[in-house]
């Protein structure tokens, strides 16, 4: 509590002690006043009126006492609320209208549509390649098994639609009944012949149902060599 609230309770409590010990004065007189053998020592009626009059300016006093109180603690309420950190945000007019109607944010898909462009671009260079090898007669019947067995056997849900094989590379289109088999491609195959040698692999989600074209190099041949030789103006 402040001091002025302590203060304002002390006279309060002063004020009831008085008042108090006027109407117990009060009720003796009125008591002594009703009994005729002690009539002789009752005050006056001056007297009786005097207290009546004191006792009504005390509750006077009270009533006011009782008011300011209230004053009191209503602004010590105030006080409280206006010291206590403020929860909204200050906006300064002037800075927001300086910013800009429309931000340019860079677009999240942006690296991953900028990877798919080099990837399709690189494909397309080694499918170039591939269309103008010749041909390893040998290689090509041995490595074409080899393609089969893994389809007919442990890529489950990808059906296989071409497969062909030149001299540095094969290239191979699938494909598949689901989207869980198309994610599970490539766990399932690269660890088999002859995908365990390298793949690039191109997914084209437009086609219902969705296919992969699989580049699959040959041991000893590297695709960054065939990229450099067939990279055009």
């Amino acid at each position: 509590m402040k001091p002025a609230d302590n203060s304002t309770a002390i006279a309060l409590g002063a004020a009831l002690l008085c008042v108090g010990t006027l109407v117990f004065q009060v009720a003796t007189t009125h008591h002594r006043s009703s009994d005729p053998k002690r009539l002789a020592s009752v005050p006056g009626v001056d007297d009786r009126a005097e207290l009546e009059s004191k006792f009504s300016a005390l509750q006077k006093q009270m009533s006011q006492l009782r008011q300011a109180t209230r004053e009191l603690q209503a602004a010590e309420t105030a006080r409280a609320e206006q010291a206590e950190p403020s929860l909204t945000p200050v906006v300064d007019p002037g800075a927001a209208a300086e910013l800009p109607a429309e931000i340019d944010l860079p677009d999240p898909r942006a690296p991953l549509v900028s990877a798919k462009v080099r990837n399709r671009d690189l494909v397309g260079r080694l499918e170039a390649q591939f269309f103008s090898e010749d041909v390893d007669a040998e290689w090509r019947q041995e490595t074409l098994q080899q393609v089969q067995r893994v389809f007919e056997t442990s890529a489950p849900g990808s059906r296989l639609l071409e497969a062909d094989c030149a001299t540095t590379m094969c290239r191979v289109v699938v494909a598949h009944d689901t989207e869980e088999a198309r994610k599970g491609l490539a766990m399932q195959v690269t660890k088999m012949e002859p995908f365990i040698q390298g793949v690039l692999f191109d997914y084209d989600l437009e086609q219902r149902p969705s296919r992969t074209t699989m580049l699959v190099r040959r041991a000893g041949h590297d695709f960054v060599a065939a990229r450099a030789q067939h990279s055009g103006p």
